[in-house]
């Protein structure tokens, strides 16, 4: 999971480099704000669980992609689901 919240993190705060400070800080600001909530959500994630639970759980506050990738990262497919590695 630390995987993915460096993820989000790198792609956060590398898009704002340009931005003005109020809009960096707002930035920085929604960034936690999400990473907060999700961090909520993801320990409820346990297994056996299907795809579509784990993208209603964190469509909120991810995209597809990131979503794919976390669940690439931390679960394992099983005839019932999928479960935590």
């Amino acid at each position: 999971m630390s995987g993915c919240l460096v993820l989000l993190f790198s792609v956060v705060f590398g898009t704002g480099v340009e931005a003005s400070k109020e809009t960096a800080l707002l930035h920085k600001e929604q960034a936690f704000s999400i990473m907060k909530k999700s961090a909520v959500v993801q320990p409820k994630l346990v297994g056996p669980i299907s795809k579509k639970k784990i993208y209603d759980a964190l469509l909120p506050y991810f995209t597809k992609n990131y979503i794919e990738a976390f669940i690439k990262e931390n679960f394992l497919e099983t005839e019932k689901g999928l479960i935590r590695k």
